[in-house]
């Protein structure tokens, strides 16, 4: 069943959004990774009407409001976000589609461990297969990262280039790459004068044209980029009624430009909630 409104993240904002839509009569679903950087904070005593509490005890207080409201929530890793006038949020548990979809999962991007990475940008190097694979058609390269992003990352690139290997990085890898050639070694250089020409991987050459970054799980600015939403650096770009240039999409809290606090994040949540219901009405 289609949902009015998706939210990606069970943070501050998340939640409070989430709530706020279900209240409104929206058919709401929240899809969490569960990994708020609330689990990060063992102390929290600047928060209103909390002398002090843990981040892991309001994060599952948070959960415990969704249950009690009723909204639904998935446990899942969101993978991708497809759009084509409605939502589409891959998760590695399936598929769920939405009339509109708040991104509030916080600024995860992971720069790989390889130096060299970032002044590749632009000339090989990419952390958006959807968007720059274009690029690579019929040709070789790789993708860095060793879990289901990084599967995910090398199907899309499959599409289109000659062929796709993943390199580790030294992780142990925790999907099924059976697919692809996998090289598990350090990756101690890139070589390329002008562009990328190879890496070096756990003492062998591995000759590509191009690298792809999906170490970790995908973050917000991921999700935003695969769509065509703007992004800068690693926050989305958005209005004053957390709106981005794709009609329908939303995005509030850490993954914007703006003070990465709880207390910003809730009150952003319940601005990007009323947002979200004036737009469902108005459909």
């Amino acid at each position: 069943m289609k949902k009015d409104l998706i939210v990606i993240g069970a943070g501050p904002c998340g939640v409070t959004a989430a709530i706020y839509a279900k209240r409104a009569g929206l058919n709401v679903l929240v899809i969490d990774g569960g990994g708020s950087a609330l689990l990060k904070a063992d102390k929290i005593e600047n928060y209103y009407g909390f002398e002090s509490v843990s981040g892991r005890a309001l994060y599952e207080k948070g959960l415990s409001q969704l249950k009690a409201q009723g909204i639904e929530l998935i446990s899942r890793q969101a993978l991708s976000v497809m759009y084509d006038g409605g939502f589409t949020v891959k998760t590695d548990g399936g598929e769920y589609e939405g009339t509109a979809l708040l991104i509030a999962s916080g600024a995860k991007r992971v720069k790989p461990p390889v130096a060299e990475f970032e002044s590749y940008l632009g000339r090989g190097a990419s952390y958006c297969a959807v968007c720059d694979g274009f690029f690579f058609r019929g040709k070789d390269v790789g993708v860095i990262g060793a879990g289901e992003y990084a599967l995910s990352e090398a199907r899309e690139l499959m599409r289109m280039c000659k062929s796709v290997c993943i390199l580790t990085d030294g992780a142990a890898p925790e999907a099924d790459f059976s697919e692809f050639s996998v090289y598990s070694g350090k990756i101690s250089a890139i070589e390329g004068k002008d562009s990328i020409e190879a890496v070096l991987s756990g003492g062998k050459r591995i000759e590509l044209s191009g690298l792809f970054s999906a170490v970790g799980v995908a973050g917000a600015a991921d999700f935003a980029r695969r769509i065509g939403a703007q992004v800068k650096g690693a926050d989305i770009v958005v209005n004053e009624k957390f709106e981005t240039n794709v009609p329908g999409l939303y995005a509030a809290g850490d993954c914007v430009f703006g003070i990465k606090q709880i207390g910003t994040a809730v009150g952003a949540g319940v601005s990007a909630a009323m947002q979200i219901i004036k737009f469902i009405r108005s459909r």
